[in-house]
């Protein structure tokens, strides 16, 4: 009887939102929430003009992310969903978090002329 060996064969290396996806799933979070961290790191990943995420580090998450508050004028949880999202990306996560080792500026709240407003008008009653 003759033995079959088969060489393995080399499986491609997964690419980096590949593993994201996996990274992911092996958490149990929501299929909404994978869409929205890929979309979060593809947008990373052009904002940078499709430099691999690899080489770039604290300072280009920070580029990104103040992007996102002074040019975007998103709000601070959608800043904290991307840096959410960009954290994945690194495999082994440090203790402090690349925005807050770099100044990122926090987006502000909006400033709500309604509860001014309201404030105003109940005092002439």
């Amino acid at each position: 009887m003759l033995a079959v060996h088969e060489t393995p064969t080399a499986y491609p290396k997964p690419r980096s939102l590949d593993r994201v996806r996996d990274a992911i799933r092996a958490r149990h979070y929501s299929r909404r929430t994978e869409d929205a961290y890929v979309g979060w790191i593809r947008r990373y990943i052009f904002f940078h003009g499709k430099r691999h995420p690899a080489e770039m580090g604290a300072p280009e998450v920070a580029r990104f992310l103040s992007s996102l508050a002074v040019d975007g004028h998103v709000a601070a949880s959608t800043q904290n969903q991307a840096l959410s999202a960009l954290l994945f990306l690194d495999p082994q996560p440090r203790s402090a978090s690349p925005a807050a080792s770099c100044g990122v500026p926090r987006s502000t709240g909006m400033r709500h002329m309604e509860s001014d407003a309201f404030a105003t008008r109940s005092r002439c009653f």
